[in-house]
């Protein structure tokens, strides 16, 4: 991901990204791994509004590529945000690593859009 998304990231959901922590992914999930972090913040916001201390707040701790796929590591135990964080790393696999639309091709452990699949040929 660019900087600037990352930035965007820490900017927009402070509770879930309290701490700094890098986020090593393709560009083209960017958009799924924001969707994910409106449900991480708005599940901590909730957390916080029955009495939770910031501290005590779960907290996002790595956003990478792992085999071709997009790992969250997420402190907290909740069945639903555990759901969240596996359908989105399911759903990542679909996804082109470049630009996000549905994945046609695969190269190596990364899935490619049929565009972005011919021009790597």
């Amino acid at each position: 991901m660019t900087l600037q998304q990352i930035q965007f990231l820490h900017r927009s959901y402070p509770l879930i990204f309290s701490q700094r922590i890098g986020v090593g992914c393709p560009n083209g999930w960017f958009d799924l791994i924001n969707r994910v972090c409106v449900e991480l913040e708005q599940f901590a916001k909730a957390q916080q509004a029955c009495g939770a201390s910031v501290g005590s707040l779960p907290q996002l701790r790595d956003i990478k590529e792992k085999y071709g796929v997009l790992c969250i590591y997420f402190s907290g135990d909740d069945p639903r945000i555990d759901s969240l964080i596996a359908e989105a790393e399911e759903e990542s696999g679909r996804l082109c690593a470049i630009c996000g639309k549905e994945a046609t091709t695969r190269r190596g452990f990364n899935r490619l859009c049929e565009a972005h699949g011919a021009a790597r040929l």
